[in-house]
């Protein structure tokens, strides 16, 4: 066969079947026949991870089927390396929240403040559909199994539309080993376990079933509602199997990608899919050279805990056996067994001239537990975690924060890889809502997300449409930043903040404001304080959707006000702000000069005049009330 004949009989399997559900108007029988056929060349994969969940729950597991899992009774290993590292890892990465900034091909004002509202609307949307806590959990997922997943979906609400987000086991997902060899492949398939009754509400609202509610229940009826047999116990839950695919297109302008619904003997829902991305978010603890599917800790230091497993049943059996003290007493002591009791200070009658020895032995040598003590330390090791670190504990010689962030750097750059992917799969995130929320906004569906707008020590919760991002998806870029590159524990947070303040890279109030303290405003100096009002005031004019004009108090400090209005306006004229808004800061700036003048001017009415007779005169200074008021009035 000729290398051309083998690339146009590839569509078929080696049963001479064509896969390609879709090219087909109705699809689901093929749809359901190509998913079989994946699921059955994936039973390798999901035995490995019902193998390595085994070894981190320290149970028995029946099966990965709708029912989550089938626990069967089994015994409790005494020490779990996996879980213990796997828990390790997730404390330390897991606790980060990467979010999302976007730069602007433009560098106007304009572009920025509509970056902005982007980066509003997706941390919104991250903070709405729980996407950090989900991401924890699938990121937990991962380190275990290799791999994690999340997907998003149009979500409609009493108050709209939304963006939605779930975990999504990764056993749950399917991928032809050859089409992911690269890590790129061009079908998924999902499996749904979906109560019956929440199936007919999802489809029945689609233009296809409207008016047709009966077969739409009678096609439900006879969707495949998966092995019950297999589960091995009853259940009231009454779901039925159904399968979500996706096909990317060819190309750009091709017309055969698709994503459709169906079920085992109906296809429930079939649209065009025009994007070369899916609504699924992949994390991989260690991602595969060859293949699509990560590996995980679990797989790392599998070898390792099933041979402290197996060393541990024999310390348990040795201890069962001769772990007890043992009592030697003669036959011609003529002792009573029954004397022999757990009751403090007994007392032992026995006939003879020998009295009985009590004989203690050690189950197991030394050796034996030096050899358990470094298969522990070797499967932290090769976790790139610390045996210190696995038990919450800091070396007792490192007591300063400086030592112990040098310490916490070390196992941080061993983690480097997992966490530059942990950020990524959060970008990943980012990328998705957005895509999705432009995908909606087409069809008439433009989400809402609840963000948290927060201006200086204010801050509140406004809705931010769709409608208002303004940035089309080929005008901005994505980056990665930290929520904050403090400590998360208090300690460490206070000790980095005086070094910082020592060495003067932040002021007193910068150091009360990032301490985050609850009644940040009673702590703050009055220095601190005018600048806070002064920047609220240029970020009113700068920053808001629609400008807000504001203007300075004759008490405040003028001169300061001068500096940082006068640089605030330079710099939003470099940035090319609308002229409406320099307008407004020139007309603070005029009106700071004004009071100025006034107050110049009343101050030479003030000074001490010499009369003839060479004796100072003192000018009476006029009530404070009517200072103030000329001020006003300037």
């Amino acid at each position: 066969m000729t290398h051309r004949q083998d690339l146009a009989e590839s569509k078929y399997d080696q049963e001479g079947k064509d896969h390609r559900w879709w090219l087909d108007d109705d699809c689901s029988a093929k749809l359901w026949d190509t998913f079989q056929h994946i699921y059955s060349m994936d039973e390798n994969r999901r035995a490995l991870i019902k193998h390595h969940m085994r070894l981190y729950g320290s149970k028995m597991i029946g099966n990965l089927s709708d029912q989550v899992f089938d626990v069967i009774s089994g015994s409790r290993m005494k020490y779990n390396a996996i879980q213990s590292v796997c828990e390790t890892a997730v404390s330390r990465l897991g606790k980060n929240r990467p979010a999302a900034a976007y730069v602007t091909k433009g560098g106007t004002l304009a572009d920025m403040r509509a970056a902005k509202a982007l980066g509003l609307y997706t941390a919104g949307v991250f903070e709405n559909a729980d996407v950090y806590q989900r991401g924890r959990e699938s990121f937990r997922t991962a380190t275990v199994v290799g791999s994690g997943v999340l997907a998003f979906f149009p979500k409609e609400t009493e108050a709209g539309w939304s963006v939605g987000c779930e975990r999504v086991f990764p056993w749950e997902i399917v991928i032809d080993e050859h089409d992911g060899r690269m890590g790129e492949p061009r079908s998924y398939y999902r499996v749904h376990y979906i109560d019956r009754e929440v199936a007919f509400e999802k489809f029945s609202r689609i233009k296809k079933w409207k008016s047709k509610e009966k077969k739409l229940r009678e096609a439900l009826t006879e969707c495949s509602v998966g092995d019950r047999e297999a589960i091995g116990r009853d259940t009231t839950a009454d779901t039925i199997e159904i399968i979500e695919a996706w096909h990317l297109p060819s190309g750009k302008g091709a017309k055969d990608g698709r994503h459709v619904f169906a079920g085992s003997s109906v296809e429930l829902q079939s649209d065009p899919w025009n994007h070369q991305w899916v609504p699924l978010a992949f994390y991989h603890w260690q991602p595969a050279i060859v293949g699509y599917w990560g590996s995980g800790i679990a797989e790392t230091i599998n070898g390792i805990q099933v041979t402290i497993n197996r060393m541990l049943k024999v310390a348990e059996a040795s201890y069962a056996l001769v772990g007890r003290p043992w009592i030697l007493s003669p036959a011609s002591a003529k002792m009573r067994p029954e004397m022999f009791t757990n009751k403090t200070t007994p007392i032992i009658e026995y006939i003879g001239d020998v009295p009985p020895t009590v004989v203690t032995h050690a189950p197991l040598n030394q050796d034996f537990h030096n050899q358990l003590d470094r298969l522990k330390q070797e499967a932290n090791d090769l976790a790139g975690v610390s045996q210190l670190s696995s038990s919450g504990k800091k070396p007792a010689d490192l007591e300063s924060g400086e030592a112990l962030r040098r310490f916490n750097e070390i196992e941080d750059a061993r983690h480097a890889d997992p966490g530059i992917n942990y950020e990524r799969f959060y970008m990943n995130c980012a990328k998705i809502i957005l895509k999705l929320s432009h995908s909606m906004a087409k069809e008439g569906k433009s989400p809402t997300a609840q963000a948290h707008v927060k201006r200086r020590n204010r801050g509140w919760m406004e809705d931010i449409s769709w409608d208002r991002v303004k940035l089309d998806e080929n005008d901005y870029m994505i980056q990665v930043y930290p929520t904050s590159i403090l400590p998360s524990q208090p300690a460490g947070r206070v000790a980095t903040i005086q070094e910082w303040f020592r060495v003067g890279f932040i002021s007193k109030g910068e150091a009360f404001w990032l301490l985050e303290i609850p009644d940040l405003d009673s702590h703050l100096s009055p220095d601190a304080i005018m600048v806070e009002a002064i920047l609220d005031d240029v970020e009113a004019m700068l920053d808001e959707e629609e400008p807000e004009p504001r203007l300075p108090e004759p008490y405040q400090d003028l001169q300061l006000s001068r500096k940082l209005m006068t640089a605030a306006y330079l710099k939003a004229r470099m940035l090319k702000a609308e002229e409406d808004r320099l307008e407004l800061m020139r007309r603070y700036i005029a009106k700071i000069s004004e009071y100025e003048e006034a107050a110049n001017a009343m101050g030479q009415q003030q000074q001490p005049m010499a009369d003839p007779m060479g004796q100072q005169q003192q000018i009476a200074k006029p009530p404070e009330s009517t200072s103030l008021a000329a001020l006003q009035g300037a």
